[in-house]
């Protein structure tokens, strides 16, 4: 049981990984603007090689920002109960830390 544990783990580890790099990247949407590339992401965009912050407040950018960082808290706290279900201490008989674990990385997919 402890193997499915760890790989489950480290799968997990390696998707927050992911999911952080992908809110903090810049490239969402890739386009052309003017005969030059452009691409965007949730903080800045980018007009060739000079990038710019987001100052314009659009409410489903807003929402994808906070979205993708509380799927980041999610995530994270889902890898510390994961690495919690290892120790086997007596208090807690009827939390079961792998199923906590799942339905936190569930929470943190939705």
């Amino acid at each position: 049981m402890y193997s499915f544990m760890g790989g489950g783990l480290f799968c997990a580890w390696v998707g927050t990984i992911l999911l952080v790099v992908a809110t903090a990247t810049d490239h969402w949407m890739q386009y052309r603007l003017s005969g030059a590339f452009a691409h965007q992401g949730l903080w800045r965009y980018c007009l060739g090689s000079k990038c710019y912050l987001q100052t314009e407040s659009i409410a489903y950018w807003n929402a994808t920002r906070a979205f993708m960082i509380l799927s980041s808290l999610c995530a994270t706290s889902g890898i510390i109960i994961g690495i919690m279900a290892f120790a086997q201490q007596p208090t807690f008989t009827r939390f079961s830390r792998p199923f906590s674990a799942g339905i936190v990385f569930f929470a943190s997919s939705e």
